[in-house]
């Protein structure tokens, strides 16, 4: 955008000493309309590249938000696990826990018993 402005300023520089001067040379005007050119080049090659540059930024972007979907997409699959996870130990804990501590309840006392009565 510089290049832009410094384009804008030499054009009216130029155009403020012809209007002084209307002795110019045919080779002043070639050299000017040469800068003038070059100047132009200069800034179209840096809009492209700035161009370029906005489009991969864009494309690096979207790939961005792919990957904090896809993250977050296995956030969720690993919260749904997990709950499943605890759901299946406590139905587990219940399953293998609870008769065994009937278990247990039932042979504390005949174990009890043979001690008193056995000396085990």
């Amino acid at each position: 955008m510089a290049n832009r402005q410094l384009n804008i300023d030499y054009v009216n520089k130029v155009a403020e000493q012809g209007q002084g001067d209307k002795q110019g040379s045919h080779t002043d005007q070639a050299l000017s309309a040469e800068q003038l050119g070059e100047m132009n080049k200069q800034y179209q090659g840096l809009c492209s590249e700035v161009n370029n540059k906005t489009i991969k930024l864009e494309m690096v972007s979207d790939a961005w938000k792919e990957y904090e979907s896809t993250v977050q997409s296995l956030r969720d699959w690993l919260d749904s696990e997990s709950i499943q996870i605890s759901r299946e130990e406590r139905n587990l804990k219940g399953t293998v826990v609870d008769p065994t501590l009937k278990y247990c309840k039932v042979i504390l006392p005949i174990h009890a018993f043979k001690d008193y009565y056995f000396g085990f």
